[in-house]
């Protein structure tokens, strides 16, 4: 079982037939045994990973009872995706939710979005979020300064 995410709850936010599909590698139409669960293990590695950039381990949710609807829907999505990995051909969904989830694991990894926890770590603040290489005086609107905009 998940540490964040149980296979309940994938099946509830995927479909348990469509798990079915993607777990059944031998055809046989039983999801082969651990399949799902290798998958949320996976999803839950790369999602801790991101993590503990900004979160001590102790700080995170230690069974899913406690994890946020947010950590779980990033595992969820992660999931997803490696779920698939085995299939040649994937749907235009199946990128897009690990795109969601990997943009969602680096904005709580800069504190820019919060898994809702009791205790949240402060947000780093000592550099912009806006990083810029144009100086004052590029910003002028001459023929010159402009060449290379």
């Amino acid at each position: 079982m998940g540490t964040w995410l149980t296979e309940a709850e994938l099946a509830t936010r995927y479909g348990a037939a469509r798990l079915l599909a993607l777990a059944d590698r031998d055809g046989d139409g039983h999801a082969d045994p651990g399949v799902i669960e290798a998958a949320i293990g996976e999803a839950e590695s790369r999602a801790r990973s991101r993590l503990l950039v900004r979160y001590q381990p102790a700080d995170l949710p230690a069974a899913p009872e406690a994890a946020s609807a947010a950590l779980k829907r990033v595992v969820a999505q992660l999931a997803f995706a490696f779920l698939h990995e085995l299939h040649d051909v994937k749907g235009q969904d199946v990128y897009d939710a690990s795109d969601a989830a990997l943009a969602e694991l680096s904005d709580l990894a800069r504190g820019q979005a919060s898994l809702v926890l009791a205790s949240e770590p402060p947000r780093d603040v000592s550099r912009s979020s806006v990083l810029t290489t144009k100086t004052g005086e590029d910003a002028r609107f001459t023929l010159a300064a402009m060449e290379d905009w």
